[in-house]
């Protein structure tokens, strides 16, 4: 049996070890926004603080907004006004 996934993410690490986590459990599914409050992308995932570094992992908005259209929601959009 082949199984044949595209998987897109993004490794957010901390850039020293003195930094705080990126997430935290329960966190899964949080919009990331970056610094002018575009949506960048969804918080996957992490695997936690360790001694020295912390990694989280999101898929990116563009990514996951292409395969809402494409699995039966074409008119999806974020336009609010």
């Amino acid at each position: 049996m082949s199984i044949h996934q595209t998987s897109m993410e993004w490794g957010i690490m901390n850039y020293d070890g003195k930094s705080e986590g990126f997430s935290r459990p329960g966190d899964s599914g949080s919009i990331i926004a970056g610094i002018r409050s575009r949506i960048g992308g969804m918080l996957t995932g992490g695997a936690g603080k360790m001694k020295a570094w912390d990694m989280t992992y999101a898929t990116p908005w563009w990514w996951l907004l292409e395969c809402i259209k494409a699995n039966g929601f074409p008119d999806t959009h974020l336009d609010v006004l």
